[in-house]
Protein backbone atom coordinates (compact mmCIF):
# COMPACT_ATOMS: atom_id res chain seq x y z
CA UNK A 1 0.00 0.00 0.00
CA UNK A 2 1.40 3.38 -1.00
CA UNK A 3 2.00 5.90 1.73
CA UNK A 4 0.53 9.37 1.35
CA UNK A 5 2.76 12.35 2.03
CA UNK A 6 1.36 15.73 2.94
CA UNK A 7 3.11 19.09 2.67
CA UNK A 8 5.56 19.69 5.49
CA UNK A 9 5.32 23.43 5.04
CA UNK A 10 2.35 25.36 3.69
CA UNK A 11 3.21 29.04 3.29
CA UNK A 12 0.58 31.78 3.02
CA UNK A 13 1.75 32.71 -0.51
CA UNK A 14 0.72 29.26 -1.79
CA UNK A 15 4.24 27.88 -1.53
CA UNK A 16 4.31 24.21 -0.62
CA UNK A 17 7.34 22.16 0.27
CA UNK A 18 7.56 18.38 0.34
CA UNK A 19 10.60 16.73 1.88
CA UNK A 20 11.28 13.01 2.04
CA UNK A 21 14.43 11.64 3.64
CA UNK A 22 14.95 7.87 3.87
CA UNK A 23 17.47 5.09 3.43
CA UNK A 24 15.31 3.10 0.99
CA UNK A 25 12.45 4.46 -1.08
CA UNK A 26 10.69 1.56 -2.81
CA UNK A 27 7.54 3.10 -4.26
CA UNK A 28 6.43 6.67 -3.62
CA UNK A 29 3.79 8.37 -5.74
CA UNK A 30 3.74 12.15 -5.29
CA UNK A 31 0.55 13.48 -6.88
CA UNK A 32 -0.38 17.16 -6.83
CA UNK A 33 -3.55 18.49 -8.44
CA UNK A 34 -4.49 22.16 -8.12
CA UNK A 35 -5.96 25.05 -10.05
CA UNK A 36 -3.00 27.34 -9.35
CA UNK A 37 0.43 26.51 -7.93
CA UNK A 38 2.50 29.58 -7.10
CA UNK A 39 5.63 27.87 -5.75
CA UNK A 40 6.28 24.24 -4.97
CA UNK A 41 9.44 22.44 -3.93
CA UNK A 42 9.93 18.66 -3.71
CA UNK A 43 13.13 17.40 -2.05
CA UNK A 44 13.89 13.69 -1.88
CA UNK A 45 17.08 12.36 -0.30
CA UNK A 46 17.60 8.60 -0.06
CA UNK A 47 20.34 6.03 -0.28
CA UNK A 48 18.29 3.97 -2.75
CA UNK A 49 15.17 4.78 -4.77
CA UNK A 50 13.34 1.87 -6.41
CA UNK A 51 10.36 3.55 -8.08
CA UNK A 52 9.32 7.17 -7.77
CA UNK A 53 6.53 8.94 -9.63
CA UNK A 54 5.94 12.70 -9.44
CA UNK A 55 2.70 13.83 -11.13
CA UNK A 56 1.68 17.48 -11.14
CA UNK A 57 -1.48 18.76 -12.82
CA UNK A 58 -2.53 22.40 -12.60
CA UNK A 59 -3.89 25.13 -14.79
CA UNK A 60 -1.10 27.52 -13.78
CA UNK A 61 2.29 26.70 -12.23
CA UNK A 62 4.60 29.49 -11.12
CA UNK A 63 7.85 28.01 -9.80
CA UNK A 64 8.44 24.28 -9.46
CA UNK A 65 11.61 22.73 -8.05
CA UNK A 66 12.24 18.98 -7.87
CA UNK A 67 15.53 17.89 -6.24
CA UNK A 68 16.37 14.20 -5.96
CA UNK A 69 19.61 12.89 -4.46
CA UNK A 70 20.30 9.17 -4.07
CA UNK A 71 23.12 6.68 -4.29
CA UNK A 72 21.02 4.40 -6.51
CA UNK A 73 17.94 5.21 -8.61
CA UNK A 74 15.75 2.63 -10.37
CA UNK A 75 12.77 4.10 -12.22
CA UNK A 76 11.84 7.74 -11.85
CA UNK A 77 8.91 9.37 -13.65
CA UNK A 78 8.14 13.09 -13.68
CA UNK A 79 4.88 14.19 -15.37
CA UNK A 80 3.88 17.86 -15.42
CA UNK A 81 0.73 19.06 -17.17
CA UNK A 82 -0.35 22.70 -17.07
CA UNK A 83 -1.77 25.32 -19.35
CA UNK A 84 0.83 27.87 -18.25
CA UNK A 85 4.25 27.09 -16.74
CA UNK A 86 6.75 29.70 -15.61
CA UNK A 87 9.91 28.13 -14.18
CA UNK A 88 10.70 24.43 -13.75
CA UNK A 89 13.97 23.15 -12.30
CA UNK A 90 14.53 19.39 -12.04
CA UNK A 91 17.77 18.11 -10.53
CA UNK A 92 18.67 14.41 -10.22
CA UNK A 93 21.96 13.43 -8.63
CA UNK A 94 22.73 9.71 -8.39
CA UNK A 95 25.82 7.54 -8.51
CA UNK A 96 24.00 4.65 -10.17
CA UNK A 97 20.92 4.87 -12.42
CA UNK A 98 19.60 1.39 -13.21
CA UNK A 99 16.20 2.19 -14.76
CA UNK A 100 14.49 4.81 -16.85
CA UNK A 101 13.92 8.50 -16.13
CA UNK A 102 11.11 9.75 -18.39
CA UNK A 103 10.32 13.45 -17.90
CA UNK A 104 7.13 14.64 -19.62
CA UNK A 105 6.16 18.32 -19.62
CA UNK A 106 2.98 19.44 -21.41
CA UNK A 107 2.07 23.13 -21.52
CA UNK A 108 0.66 25.75 -23.87
CA UNK A 109 2.94 28.44 -22.42
CA UNK A 110 6.38 27.61 -21.00
CA UNK A 111 9.01 30.14 -19.90
CA UNK A 112 12.05 28.44 -18.30
CA UNK A 113 12.96 24.75 -17.96
CA UNK A 114 16.13 23.34 -16.46
CA UNK A 115 16.78 19.59 -16.20
CA UNK A 116 20.09 18.44 -14.70
CA UNK A 117 20.94 14.75 -14.36
CA UNK A 118 24.27 13.73 -12.84
CA UNK A 119 25.12 10.02 -12.68
CA UNK A 120 28.27 7.90 -12.74
CA UNK A 121 26.54 4.93 -14.43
Amino acid sequence: MAEEYTPLVDYPDYTQEFAISAVLVDMIPVTIKAQTIDKIRIDIVAQSIGNLAVDIAAQTVGNLTVDIAAQSVGNLTVDIAAQSLSTIAISINAADVTGNIPIDIAAQTLTNVSVDIAAQT
